[in-house]
Formats: structure tokens, C-alpha cells, sequence
């Protein structure tokens, strides 16, 4: 009887181990998984602030799409109103010298400076538009690098020029259909006739509409900046 209390004793005490063992072990699992949580947070609160310490401290990058791309704060200067005025006589008006006002009369159509710096056409004499039939008189406006200059046509077509572009466009519409000519980039707000469709011609291309607005962009130097 001693041997098999003993036998029963020892049987029973491998029996209680190993029920402690398999009640431990989950308990094991669940400290181990929280604490991977615990970690992972920590160490992604710790990547976001030097993330943003970062982005505070060299404001010269942003992130899009995963991706981070340099700016150059000073690379790109905005655009102001400068523009050089040819008149059909040849003479050349600096716009952005220029007073607000009356620049020049021409067969009958008026150009003016208006006070927020436009270049206006205003037709004040229908009677005398050109100096002689189908010779209407042209004028060429000018935009340096860096400039940019909204006319006002004498069609009432509105016309804001881009950097490094001109337009040559006649003084008053005399013909039956307005044609200007285009170098570089202008975005147009087209009068609405239909009687008398307007063209722009820019690098061997050709735009007709009667009334609408678009873009057009013809640099001949594709790298231009």
C-alpha cells in the first residue's frame, strides 16, 4: 500500500504540474502580445515627432505620395505687370513706366493705361479705323521673363499675356474675321460674334472661335521657365 500512495502521490503532483504549465502559457502569450503592441506604438509616437521636428526644422521639403521632392523657395519669382508696347508708328511704350491714362490715338481707337494697369482699346470713331482699306494698323505688346500684361481688345476679347510672350493684334477689328498672332503662352476671353470669327496664329497653328475662352501655350523654346 505505501509504494502505490506514493506512485498515486507522485502521479498526481505530474498531473497539477502540468495543468500549471498549460494555464501559464496563454497567460505567456497575452504579456507577449500586449507588450509587442506597447513597443509598436512607442516607436511609431517616436518616428512621427522626429518626423515632424524634421519637417519644422527644413521647411525647404514636403511629402507627396510617399515621396519627398526639394523646393526651392526662391526659384520662382511672381509675375508682374511689364510689358513693352509697339505702336503702329513704331514708337515703343514701357507699360510699366507708363502713367494711367491716354496713351495714343490711333485711325480712331484710343489705348489707355487704366488704373489697375491694363491696356485698354476703346473705338471712339467708326468712320476712320484705318489709314486706308484692308491696311489696318497693328500693334505688338511685349512681355519680358518674369512680366506678365492683360489687353483689353477693341472687340471687347480679353487677352492675359504670360512671361516671355507678345501678341500682335491690329488696332480695331476692320475685316471679316479678327486675327491675332501669338508667341508664347496667353489664356483669351473671346467676344462673342458670330459674324466675324476670331483666329489666333501661334507657331504654325491655327485657333478659330466666335466667343469663348481657352489657353494656348506656343513657346518655341520648350525648356522656357
Amino acid at each position: 500500500m505505501g509504494d502505490e500512495n506514493v506512485t498515486k502521490n507522485e502521479l498526481y503532483s505530474k498531473i497539477l504540474s502540468e495543468i500549471k504549465k498549460r494555464e501559464s502559457a496563454p497567460k505567456k502569450m497575452i504579456f507577449l502580445r500586449r507588450w509587442f503592441v506597447a513597443a509598436s506604438i512607442t516607436t511609431l509616437l517616436i518616428a512621427s515627432a522626429s518626423l515632424v521636428f524634421y519637417m519644422k526644422h527644413n521647411s525647404s521639403y514636403f511629402i507627396a505620395k510617399n515621396s519627398i521632392y526639394p523646393v526651392n523657395k526662391h526659384s520662382i519669382a511672381p509675375g508682374g505687370n511689364k510689358a513693352l508696347l509697339t505702336l503702329a508708328d513704331g514708337s515703343k511704350i514701357t507699360l510699366d513706366d507708363a502713367a494711367s491714362g491716354e496713351l495714343a490715338k490711333q485711325s480712331g481707337t484710343k489705348v489707355s493705361k487704366a488704373a489697375n494697369g491694363q491696356l485698354v482699346y476703346t473705338v471712339e470713331n467708326s468712320a476712320s479705323h484705318a489709314t486706308a482699306p484692308g491696311l489696318p494698323e497693328y500693334n505688338v505688346i511685349e512681355t519680358p521673363k518674369g512680366g506678365q500684361y492683360q489687353v483689353n481688345l477693341a472687340d471687347g476679347t480679353k487677352v492675359w499675356l504670360n512671361a516671355g510672350s507678345s501678341l500682335k493684334y491690329p488696332t480695331n477689328f476692320d475685316s471679316a474675321v479678327r486675327k491675332v498672332e501669338l508667341a508664347g503662352e496667353a489664356y483669351f476671353e473671346v467676344a462673342k460674334n458670330a459674324h466675324k470669327p476670331f483666329q489666333v496664329i501661334s507657331n504654325q497653328q491655327m485657333v478659330e472661335v466666335l466667343g469663348t475662352h481657352f489657353n494656348i501655350s506656343s513657346y518655341t523654346d520648350e525648356n522656357f521657365g
